[in-house]
C-alpha cells in the first residue's frame, strides 16, 4: 500500500513523464480504505505507532512532490481533498458515534485489554523482551553472546523456554553479534535510500522510499530478517538507483569510423 500510495504521489510531480491512470489511482484508494480496518482491529500499540509513521512518511512525500509542483496537477489536488474529506468525516463519526463507530472503538479496547490479560504479557507488548535485549546489548557490545558464548539474562515471560525473539531486527543482531554487526546492518539496509537521497531524484524515488519505510516499520516489529519480499524490494531499489550512473560511465558503443580515402591521391602499389 505504501509503494502504491508513493506511485501516485511520484505520478503528481513535474518530473513524471505521464499522468497516473484512473484505474491506478481508484485501485489505491480503495486498497488503502481496505487495509485499514484489519490494521486498527488489532488494538496494538505498534500497529497504531506504524500507523502514524506511514502517515507521517505520506506527508513528507506530499511536501516533496509539493515543492516539483505537485499542486498543479488537478488530479493530485483532488486527491489530497478526498484524503481530507474522509479524516475529517471520520473524525466527526466517531465524535458523534455515527453508526456506533465509537462504541464499536471502545469495545475493542476492552476486549483486547481483556485477551491480553488473560493470555499474559506476551499476547500485550514487546516491552519485556526489548528490555531484556537493550540489557543484553549493554553488557556484551562488542561481539554479543553468539561470539562470547554467554548466556543471556531472560526477566520476561520467556524465560522458562530459555530462549527468546526480540521482535526487532535490529536488536537481534545486537544480541547476536554487538553494536558493530547492528550498525553495519543499519548500513546495509538504507544503504540504497541514502543513493537515492544523493542521486536529487528524490520525488521520481518515492514509491520504493515509502515502501522501504514499510518494511523498516516491519523490521522494528518483528524478527524476520530473512522475509523474502524485503530482498527484492532491495534489490530493485540498488538495481535502480545505480543503472544511471553505469550508463553513464560505460562508453557509448558507437560504430567505428573509417576514413574516407582521398580519390585524388596516387596510389603506390608495392612490388
Amino acid at each position: 500500500i505504501s509503494g502504491l500510495l508513493g506511485i501516485q504521489v511520484a505520478f503528481a510531480s513535474k518530473a513524471a513523464p505521464c499522468h497516473s491512470p484512473k484505474w491506478l489511482t481508484h485501485s489505491t484508494l480503495v486498497l488503502t480504505v481496505a487495509s485499514l480496518p484489519p490494521l486498527v482491529s488489532t488494538m496494538s500499540h505498534g500497529a497504531f505507532a506504524g500507523l502514524a509513521l506511514v502517515l507521517c512518511a505520506l506527508i513528507g512525500a506530499v511536501w516533496v512532490v509539493a515543492r516539483e509542483g505537485a499542486m498543479g496537477n488537478p488530479r493530485f489536488r483532488q486527491l489530497i481533498h478526498w484524503c481530507c474529506g474522509g479524516v475529517v468525516a471520520v473524525a466527526l463519526m466517531f465524535a458523534f458515534d455515527a453508526f456506533q463507530i465509537r462504541t464499536k472503538v471502545l469495545a475493542l479496547d476492552r476486549y483486547y485489554n481483556e485477551q491480553s490479560k488473560e493470555l499474559g504479557g506476551a499476547a500485550a507488548s514487546r516491552t519485556g523482551v526489548w528490555h531484556d535485549s537493550i540489557n543484553t546489548i549493554m553488557k556484551y557490545p562488542l561481539f554479543g553472546i553468539r561470539i562470547t558464548g554467554d548466556r543471556e539474562v531472560i526477566t520476561s515471560e520467556y524465560a522458562a523456554q530459555g530462549g527468546y525473539l526480540s521482535h526487532n531486527v535490529f536488536l537481534d543482531y545486537g544480541r547476536f553479534v554487538g553494536i558493530p554487526g547492528m550498525l553495519l546492518l543499519a548500513l546495509f539496509f538504507f544503504r540504497p535510500v541514502i543513493q537515492m537521497y544523493q542521486s536529487g531524484r528524490l520525488a521520481q524515488y518515492l514509491p520504493f522510499i515509502l515502501a522501504h519505510f514499510a518494511m523498516f516499520i516491519f523490521w522494528m516489529s518483528l524478527s524476520f530478517q530473512f522475509y523474502k519480499t524485503f530482498w527484492v524490494l532491495w534489490m530493485l531499489m540498488t538495481i535502480c538507483v545505480i543503472l544511471p550512473h553505469s550508463r553513464a560511465r560505460s562508453p557509448s558503443l558507437k560504430r567505428p569510423t573509417i576514413p574516407k580515402m582521398n580519390r585524388t591521391a596516387p596510389i603506390h602499389l608495392s612490388t
